[in-house]
């Protein structure tokens, strides 16, 4: 039984100018990722295939978790704070963290073969194809994908955290936070308790 409550009040019904360095920084993130997508759009034909793809995939990539740190945003500050449910916040963190996650899986791709042009450049003439990279990134995304799906299952790792000063769901990386000592709605509310974070529900 879910024991959840939606707060009457909620605390943040204001755009604090302290606190404005992230929406800033979605602004400019988005700006920057369309201008680079447009621009390797216009050099796809002349570029090397593989690093190319590669380019194209992290910025993509990039660019769709912005949206979703966006959305989340300006959800959480029309709302005043009060957006999150729990399956929203879970599905949402899901996505988020799998993008940012995801990213550093890229450049690892991208290292590895950097490295084997390099070092090795008749291996990786006669080995290295773009199919194979792209295989090796759709890997990664499955494995980030199911690694992240652990708290859905209510497994022990940490749950998806909301965070109400940003407005957004994530993944909670803290030390110790397993999932009975979760303060995500939606794994509290199986032991019938309240989450409250920094003196209001989060839900």
């Amino acid at each position: 039984m879910n024991n959840s409550t939606v707060p009457e009040i909620c605390d943040y019904c204001h755009v604090d100018l302290t606190k404005a360095e992230l929406p800033v920084l979605l602004i400019l993130t988005l700006v920057f990722n369309s201008v680079a997508i447009f621009v390797l759009f216009k050099i796809r034909k002349k570029s090397e295939k593989i690093n190319h793809y590669l380019v194209t995939t992290i910025t993509l990539n990039d660019l769709f978790s912005t949206l979703i740190f966006t959305v989340m945003w300006i959800g959480g500050w029309i709302k005043c704070g009060c957006m999150m449910t729990p399956a929203l916040c879970s599905i949402l963190g899901w996505l988020s963290t799998t993008a940012v996650v995801w990213s550093a899986w890229i450049v690892i791709v991208m290292s590895v073969t950097r490295y084997l042009a390099t070092v090795k450049p008749l291996y990786y003439r006669s080995h290295i194809t773009t199919f194979k990279v792209q295989i090796a990134i759709y890997a990664t995304l499955a494995l980030t994908l199911l690694q992240l799906m652990f708290p859905f299952f209510g497994a022990a790792a940490a749950p998806y955290k909301y965070y109400d000063d940003n407005f957004i769901c994530a993944y909670d990386f803290s030390p110790g936070s397993g999932w009975r000592q979760s303060p995500c709605p939606s794994w509290n509310s199986q032991y019938g308790r309240n989450t409250r974070i920094s003196g209001h529900h989060v839900f």
